[in-house]
């Protein structure tokens, strides 16, 4: 094996390792955070602290894929080993996501004005004013962590991913010291929001102080980085944002289908087995997601023999691990289940073995997603998830309404493996394989 090869495989291997280990301090942070306040919240303010948590994920599509755009764009950079590209593409990336950020801040605060809080969280007219406030600081986090993601993203694009996960373990840390600190101030929402969002923001810094001193990052030329990038960036954001928002639309209305269709016990245990076979998809999706640096550079240096190997590799590893894993859990899960929520929910069987191989499916195709993303093919993606979204959401509503949570997963199963098999396998065929040889 090559030199180039050796150092991708390497960077993955770290990046998985540190990741492992910042996937840990961000449970702790959300574990113990709970604990930490749940004794003096009332159940309405834990409430209202959990849902606007919550909206970090919903609304992680407002940095309209530029955050992604950046980690294939500063790769293509690197690549080139030119100096001013390198250069171009950093600081005209990240100013373009500094104006995004200014954009998304002022919006959402605005939004703030007209929005009818207490119809929005049903909750008793005392407590507008802290949700108020509690809102106003996390639009005030959340905008400055669309630009301190940017930066994460693109260490990930020069494969120094590693770095970044160093960086939020130790965020995660002072996150959840603050929150043990805030608690025994018994504090109130708004810095609660605060704390649980500082150490993403604070982990950036040290990423940032590194391009300043590289001088990969500064004011000089700003205008002229700006005009070299805006347009690949945008048009390549433009792509991950419609992806993003799909994602966003099929899978963030599950819980809302079952809610509405079934009731809330169909929710319980729709979140119960969802959380349950994280433990089956998660250990190689710590490995896969760093996939996308290598990949990317891989493509941009023409060695699509490591592309090719790598994908099948990924692709056969994460079938065997993640298959072996469910296996178990499908096992165990009356016993987990029980012990875990001290035996007030039951969940029928078979629809542990629809979620299992929903989960095998779901997992293997995130290589695949990583391999498509790196090398910008998004038009494939693109059409797969408007088909999913024009059939699944309104075959979701109709199987929930009239059968239940087994017929509107396994259907969604059944139909998201074809839809892959039709768009990547057939339609698009030709077109991804100039990419592998």
């Amino acid at each position: 094996m090559s030199t180039l090869p050796k150092k991708r495989n390497k960077f993955i291997a770290y990046a998985a390792i540190a990741n492992f280990f910042s996937k840990i301090a961000s449970m702790l942070v959300i574990i113990l955070g709970v604990s930490f306040t749940l004794n003096y919240l009332s159940s309405e303010k834990f409430g209202i602290w959990m849902t606007i948590s919550s909206l970090i994920g919903l609304l992680s599509f407002l940095d309209l894929g530029i955050g992604n755009a950046l980690t294939n764009t500063v790769s293509k950079s690197f690549s080139t080993n030119n100096r001013n590209d390198i250069k171009d593409a950093v600081t005209g990336g990240l100013f373009i996501l500094f104006f995004v950020a200014i954009f998304v801040f002022v919006f959402l605060t605005i939004l703030l004005k007209l929005l009818p809080i207490d119809q929005l969280f049903k909750t008793q007219n005392e407590l507008d004013q802290i949700i108020l406030t509690s809102l106003e600081m996390f639009v005030a986090c959340f905008s400055i962590t669309i630009f301190s993601n940017g930066i994460q993203r693109i260490f990930h694009g020069m494969q120094l991913g590693f770095l970044v996960h160093i960086m939020l373990t130790i965020g995660s840390i002072i996150s959840l010291v603050l929150l043990y600190y805030f608690s025994t101030l018994k504090v109130e929402i708004n810095l609660l929001v605060f704390a649980s969002m500082i150490g993403n923001i604070l982990a950036s810094i040290p990423l940032l102080i590194i391009l300043i001193s590289k001088d990969l990052f500064c004011f000089r030329g700003v205008l002229f980085s700006i005009n070299s990038q805006y347009k690949n960036i945008i048009n390549l954001g433009g792509a991950f944002f419609l992806i993003q928002i799909g994602t966003i639309i099929l899978i963030g209305a599950d819980s809302l289908i079952i809610s509405s269709t079934i009731g809330v016990s169909g929710v319980a245990i729709f979140a119960i087995t969802q959380r349950l076979f994280l433990f089956a998809s998660q250990p190689m999706q710590l490995v896969n997601v760093h996939l996308w640096p290598a990949f990317a550079d891989a493509n941009n240096r023409q060695d699509k023999d490591y592309i090719r190997k790598t994908l099948k590799i990924s692709i056969m590893l994460t079938l065997f691990i993640t298959t072996l894993i469910s296996i178990i859990i499908v096992i165990f899960s009356n016993q987990l289940i029980s012990i875990w929520t001290s035996e007030k929910i039951e969940v029928p069987i078979e629809f542990i073995y629809i979620f299992a191989l929903w989960i095998i499916i779901e997992s293997v195709s995130q290589p695949i997603a990583m391999f498509m993303n790196s090398c910008g093919i998004m038009k494939p993606q693109i059409f797969g998830i408007i088909s999913l979204i024009i059939i699944c959401l309104p075959l979701k509503i109709y199987l929930a309404s009239n059968f239940g949570i087994f017929e509107m997963v396994a259907a969604y199963t059944i139909f998201f493996s074809i839809n892959i098999v039709f768009w990547y396998g057939f339609i698009f065929r030709s077109y991804i394989l100039k990419y592998l040889y």
